[in-house]
């Protein structure tokens, strides 16, 4: 009881950043996973670290018997369970790799194509002028062709007239 009371008494003090839960009761518990997800801690993650801890008696020498530093706590206990986690999803992650790459190279086309197409109707609109000019020149060249056939159908017509004329003058003549 004096060990809880002393704690009571440091959680207390507005110098220091020390919290005391009471896991025996329910708010105790939602404070402290609470407060686990406010520093964004997988609270499952942590109870294996806690556990790993507290299985031995010595669980804290234990802890920093392979650590010099916090940095080699650091990594020892936080940053290689991590990497191991991550690890095992490796399948996970090269996918998550390979659907990223394949979006950024299918966007990457996507803004060619649509460059490309905006340059086509680019080039469409600047040479409408030309097209609709072109296709003047096209229907009065068809009327030239269409005149010309005419014309033609007439020439021989005459020739065939004046063939006609010419044979019956002749043979009133003789």
């Amino acid at each position: 009881m004096e060990c809880r009371n002393l704690l009571d008494n440091i959680s207390k003090d507005k110098n220091g950043d020390f919290r005391l839960y009471d896991m025996g009761s329910s708010y105790g518990r939602r404070q402290y996973f609470a407060t686990l997800r406010q520093y964004q801690i997988n609270n499952k993650e942590w109870e294996s670290i806690i556990r790993k801890v507290n299985q031995k008696e010595s669980g804290l020498s234990e802890l920093f018997s392979n650590s010099k530093d916090e940095k080699e706590l650091v990594v020892n206990w936080f940053l290689r369970p991590i990497e191991d986690k991550l690890n095992q999803e490796k399948n996970r992650i090269d996918e998550f790799r390979k659907l990223t790459f394949q979006f950024i190279e299918q966007y990457r086309s996507n803004q060619s194509k649509i460059e490309k197409k905006s340059l086509v109707e680019k080039y469409f609109e600047d040479t409408k002028p030309l097209k609709d000019d072109i296709d003047r020149y096209v229907a009065l060249y068809e009327d030239k062709c269409e005149y010309t056939a005419k014309m033609a159908a007439y020439v021989k017509k005459l020739n065939d007239t004046i063939s006609d004329l010419t044979l019956g003058i002749e043979e009133k003549n003789n």
